[in-house]
């Protein structure tokens, strides 16, 4: 039996990631990089907007994997789990890195990052560009890189706006792309802090009950909240996040399957096998055997 110690798939800031002094950075623009921790699986504390502009890199979302060519931007929001592989030797173009907290303070905008379709859990976290539509997200990216640099007075609220107008300019460009009116269903601020938190502690086994009680909700009124703002019940989204981590330690670890459902807070490993085939139609081992990165 191992020890439910075992790390679950790590969470990163935007400190952490980047190797930063400081305990805390809400903001960081730079070219992209992808560092070890970045080729294995993790969630972020953050959100990301990558435009690649030379090169390419392997990028899975979910478990969804796509490769990220030139003129192709990449979103990614808290809880997400991310991986990177087999980036060129030629990578250039931007990734932003900002968190809730920062772009928060822009309280004249009525823009708010849990209404942008892109950075919805099950979104298409990709988008092919052309140069045309290249050239004015660069000069958006260069001019928030210039403020980033710059210590002067209202440098923050500067790059809340800039940021405001990529992410308006981004969202134009997707709505577009995918044939998508403008009407994407509000997501409550309940809905988005239920998901964030059972993206953190989906490693616990939790109930809705127990959510309901950390954000002072009925069970009831969460399960209504949650149903109305992304189509699927309170306990629906802990069972899919539970499925997810559950693939993410099936492909990318070789502890053994047991291991894996004690891990996740399954006290009989039998029970684990059954919800797992359930949601799946296959088995743990049938799964490790089709998606293992382990020979």
């Amino acid at each position: 039996m191992t020890s439910k110690s075992l790390n679950t798939t790590p969470y990163h800031d935007i400190a952490s990631i980047l190797k930063l002094d400081e305990k805390a950075v809400d903001f960081k623009i730079q070219k992209p990089r992808f560092e070890n921790e970045l080729l294995h699986p993790y969630r972020a504390s953050y959100y990301c907007l990558m435009l690649l502009t030379e090169g390419s890199v392997r990028h899975s979302s979910n478990l969804e994997s796509f490769e990220v060519k030139r003129n192709t931007l990449v979103f990614s929001s808290p809880g997400i789990i991310n991986g990177w592989a087999a980036p060129t030797a030629t990578i250039d173009g931007f990734s932003l890195l900002f968190t809730a907290a920062f772009f928060k303070p822009n309280t004249s905008s009525s823009l708010h990052l849990n209404e942008l379709p892109f950075f919805d859990w099950d979104a298409q976290h990709f988008l092919t560009i052309t140069e045309s539509e290249i050239n004015t997200l660069s000069a958006l990216f260069d001019a928030i890189e210039i403020e980033s640099k710059i210590q002067g007075k209202h440098r923050d609220l500067i790059l809340q706006s800039y940021l405001t107008a990529l992410l308006i300019r981004l969202e134009r460009l997707y709505l577009k792309k995918f044939n998508k009116r403008n009407s994407h269903s509000k997501k409550g601020q309940l809905a988005y802090k239920y998901q964030c938190l059972v993206s953190h502690h989906v490693h616990q086994n939790l109930s809705v009950k127990d959510y309901a009680e950390i954000l002072n909700v009925t069970p009831n009124h969460l399960n209504d909240t949650v149903k109305r703002s992304i189509g699927k019940t309170a306990g629906m989204l802990i069972q899919e996040m539970m499925l997810l981590e559950a693939k993410v330690l099936l492909c990318h670890t070789d502890i053994n399957i047991s291991e894996v459902a004690y891990h996740l807070n399954f006290e009989d490993p039998s029970y684990f096998g059954r919800f797992f085939k359930k949601h799946t139609q296959i088995t743990p081992f049938e799964y490790r055997k089709e998606r293992s990165q382990y020979p």
